[in-house]
């Protein structure tokens, strides 16, 4: 595998909520695109020269929410996923979580953090791309004219 545990590397822990395991491995398999072969985040660069620094995992468990998921940052707090990641133990994640329900990504910020992607299925690698230059890269949005809501 590429996978090196011992090694000092980023690791790139993926769950979701409201998906099943094997939907949030493909999507996130998807959005790596470790082999090169359609639009993933490894096709660019600086991470398709450094694919050696990373590992990839994958959290053998989504989480269920029944009742209906509102905006980010109400009182469902994180919706139970920071626990989750930071259950795996790994030093240095940086957790990508695919919520399937419609609406705005938001990401934290540096390792120990996390992204969370909203959207219904698949919607291909551009928002999560996107969310990983906050992500990994400490990268603020820019706006003409300042901040849009």
């Amino acid at each position: 595998g590429i996978n090196n545990p011992s090694a000092r590397r980023l690791n790139l822990v993926f769950t979701g909520i409201n998906y099943d395991v094997d939907t949030i491995r493909a999507i996130a398999e998807s959005f790596i695109d470790w082999n090169q072969e359609e639009e993933g985040l490894f096709t660019i660069e600086p991470f398709k020269s450094n694919k050696g620094k990373f590992n990839i995992w994958y959290i053998n468990k989504t989480l269920t929410l029944e009742s209906d998921i509102t905006e980010w940052g109400d009182e469902s707090g994180d919706w139970g996923y920071t626990d989750m990641i930071k259950n795996c133990s790994l030093p240095n994640w940086y957790g990508y979580v695919f919520v399937n329900k419609p609406g705005r990504s938001s990401s934290g910020f540096g390792p120990n953090s996390a992204t969370v992607i909203l959207s219904e299925g698949d919607s291909g690698p551009a928002a999560p791309i996107h969310e990983t230059g906050h992500l990994i890269g400490n990268l603020a949005d820019e706006y003409p004219g300042g901040r849009q809501e």
